[in-house]
């Protein structure tokens, strides 16, 4: 058996990564409510009431770290200002009609969608009327 290992000074060195079972670290201040099977030694709160009033004022009073790779910008501060939030959401309130105009405009260009529509069996082995 042949072993391929780098060598030079450029080359990283083999370490041994120790994994431990410790509880990662929250990202939000309170921590959020746990899913159904976790408990507060998994670092989420157990006790509250599962309503949409409540989940809303819980998450506003909330300091989270922002996730920069699934939010599309991050507040310069943990709490975002009220006002920052509004004109965001006025920024983008156009853009999800945009988004269907064009997706409508697509369909009625494809000469696919048009014509006669042709039976369709969906189930396996079906037969046609």
């Amino acid at each position: 058996m042949m072993r391929i290992k780098p060598s030079g000074a450029g080359a990283p060195s083999a370490t041994s990564e120790r994994k431990t079972d410790g509880v990662l670290p929250a990202y939000c201040n309170p921590p959020n409510p746990c899913p159904l099977g976790y408990t507060a030694s998994d670092g989420c709160l157990e006790e509250f009431q599962n309503t949409a009033a409540f989940s809303r004022n819980y998450q506003a009073m909330q300091e989270c770290m922002c996730d920069t790779e699934h939010m599309f910008d991050c507040p310069d501060t943990t709490r975002d200002t009220e006002i920052g939030a509004l004109a965001r959401s006025i920024q983008n309130e156009g853009v999800l009609d945009t988004t269907i105009d064009k997706i409508v405009n697509e369909m009625r260009r494809n000469p696919y969608m048009s014509g006669e529509k042709l039976p369709v069996a969906a189930k396996k082995g079906s037969t046609l009327p």
